[in-house]
């Protein structure tokens, strides 16, 4: 078994000493790396210098979701099991859907901070994506229209991700309707930018291919099938319409897939982001209209296509 490096996201091994990472060998990062929040908690918050992979924060976003659905859920079993019986969600679908196991308290009270969270880390994937997206368009690696997706995609992500802490506030009890929508949403939402990712990529494997497929079917499905069993409620109603067991399995499922992002996401390359601290002569801080600074943007080439951040 020998240690191999890949080109952007992984140390990992060579099991079967063939000289190639296949997908299954990807798993053996999380014994080397570690999962994307361990990578990320790992550095303290600190801002160095160097080679950046926008995908550990996109991973990241994921785990941080899944882990909140772990610990909400062990919350709500330990002091609020009687929900677990029966609740508005599950009379309208059948089964006990994910949200059901942080929608009150006080498993509602640890995932607001853990759905925040995830909020940052989404909207740092954003910028950092948008800035490769930008830099490939120069290099030629990807064309306008690849460009303007990615963009789009990239900006719809993250401005829903700062307001999808609201779905702890929009509770089933406020209105269930709104509650499970936004859930919907962040689904569809969180494929287009996986999506765009994949668009991105030059280097695309089968087993990425047949994961996003997958992943596309579940986002697509999940939605349909759960409006279907919400239009078509009546209070008093025994069974939904759809059987409950396929959109459990299409629930519970996506987020399996979803778990599975950092082994499937393709490679692209990361980017390098300096950090330099601003001063003057004397040692004083530097403003933008300080002179060094204003002969140092001057030296950027007119001709250069200006970069303009869109992220909050």
């Amino acid at each position: 078994m020998t240690k191999i490096e890949t080109s952007s996201r992984f140390t990992t091994f060579d099991v079967d000493g063939d000289g190639k990472q296949e997908w299954w060998e990807r798993i053996g990062c999380l014994n080397s790396n570690g999962p994307a929040l361990w990578q990320l908690a790992r550095k303290r918050g600190e801002l160095r210098s160097g080679p950046v992979i926008p995908e550990r924060y996109l991973e990241a976003t994921g785990e941080c979701f899944i882990l909140m659905i772990i610990v909400s859920w062990a919350m709500t079993y330990l002091f609020n099991p009687s929900i677990i019986e029966g609740n508005l969600l599950k009379d309208r679908v059948g089964y006990n859907n994910i949200c059901v196991g942080f929608d009150t308290p006080p498993a509602r009270y640890v995932a607001m901070p853990l759905q925040v969270l995830q909020a940052v880390l989404a909207v740092r994937y954003c910028t950092l994506d948008q800035t490769r997206a930008f830099l490939e368009k120069k290099e030629g690696r990807i064309d306008s229209c690849e460009y303007k997706f990615t963009r789009r995609a990239n900006l719809l992500y993250s401005w829903f991700m700062i307001c999808f802490p609201m779905l702890l506030v929009l509770t089933p009890d406020v209105n269930v309707v709104i509650h499970t929508f936004l859930f919907f949403f962040m689904l569809m939402l969180s494929f287009t930018v996986v999506a765009a990712n994949f668009k991105e990529s030059q280097e695309v494997t089968l087993s990425s291919k047949i994961w996003i497929t997958m992943f596309g079917v579940h986002t697509f499905l999940l939605p349909v099938l759960g409006a279907i069993d919400f239009s078509t409620y009546t209070e008093g109603r025994e069974d939904p319409p759809v059987p409950w067991y396929i959109v459990c399995y299409l629930d519970w499922g996506w987020f399996i897939l979803l778990g599975l992002a950092v082994v499937f996401l393709p490679d692209s390359p990361p980017i390098h982001i300096t950090y330099e601290l601003i001063l003057d002569e004397s040692g004083k801080s530097a403003s933008a209209q300080a002179p060094g600074v204003a002969a140092a943007a001057a030296e950027v080439p007119a001709s250069e296509e200006p970069y303009t951040p869109v992220y909050p």
